[in-house]
């Protein structure tokens, strides 16, 4: 959904977009050259030894999508 079709609705993107930020670890948004270093680095000979793995580029937001995914399934009686 673009902006203006949100705002539309009635949402203010730039109010989302602070609320994400509170729930972020390292409370603030990555950027392109961040993920841009990730990828430089996996495709280095620094990697030569790594078989596999999953990194995850997120501020630590997975960890806090993890803690309420378990939250939502403890109360559920999962």
């Amino acid at each position: 959904m673009k902006q203006n079709e949100m705002e539309e609705l009635g949402v203010k993107v730039h109010a989302v977009v602070a609320d994400v930020i509170q729930v972020i670890l390292l409370k603030r948004l990555g950027q392109a050259e961040e993920i841009g270093q990730v990828a430089v680095f996996l495709s280095s000979p620094l990697v030569s030894y790594i078989t596999g793995i999953q990194i995850v580029c997120g501020g630590g937001m997975n960890l806090v999508v993890s803690a309420l995914f378990n939250m939502g399934v403890n109360q559920s009686g999962d």
